[in-house]
């Protein structure tokens, strides 16, 4: 009797630490973004006599709402041709220091990796690579016929992309009939690339057929 209750109290007590973790992580991050990215900005605030003396925490909340709004500036400014070339520019030259070129090319990928242009990816799909018998999983790019010379076969534009890096990968042409399609979403897809396979709930591992 007293085993079953210990069991039973072990599994409560599991349960409770994975609803608790994410959540506890979730609202610590965005407490730490809030507090640092509002912060930064208060020095700002002092200058002008209507908000110097507005408590701490309301400057830090206006400080993250500015922050925010010159996010979207940024993003509108470098939409066009001029912010294009700009940004081409300020990135030809920080590409030609050695450390910071590191440091800048690793932030890229990871910013790349979680904001992948998911409107780009149509379906996720299976197909045998590199060898028959082994699956990779994969994402059709365009759904527009792609024909063999003769017109007779019809190939899929596949791209296979790393593990846990997305951004890169393998650019394939693969004919219609070896590819098979998965019952997952995109965002099923990059998460369970993305984690190497450890953040798959039950109801995807029911749905992922080959």
């Amino acid at each position: 009797m007293g085993r079953i209750k210990v069991k039973f109290l072990r599994r409560y007590f599991i349960s409770g630490l994975v609803v608790i973790i994410p959540l506890g992580l979730t609202i610590f991050i965005f407490w730490l973004l809030v507090t640092k990215l509002g912060g930064f900005l208060i020095p700002l605030f002092r200058i002008f006599p209507f908000l110097k003396d507005l408590p701490q925490e309301i400057l830090t909340i206006l400080g993250f709402i500015l922050f925010l709004i010159i996010i979207f500036l940024i993003g509108g400014l470098t939409s066009g041709y001029l912010g294009k070339w700009l940004v081409g520019f300020i990135e030809e030259l920080i590409l030609r220091l050695p450390i910071i070129r590191e440091i800048y090319n690793s932030a890229r990928q990871l910013t790349t990796a979680v904001f992948v242009d998911r409107k780009s990816l149509k379906k996720v799909v299976a197909v045998e690579y590199p060898r028959k018998g082994i699956f990779a999983l994969g994402f059709i790019m365009n759904e527009e016929k792609i024909l063999s010379s003769d017109g007779q076969k019809e190939f899929f534009l596949i791209y296979l992309p790393t593990t846990p890096n997305p951004t890169s990968g393998w650019l394939i042409l693969i004919p219609k009939e070896e590819v098979k399609e998965l019952n997952l979403t995109i965002d099923e897809g990059l998460k369970l690339i993305i984690s190497g396979g450890i953040v798959i709930d039950k109801n995807t591992l029911e749905r992922l057929k080959i």
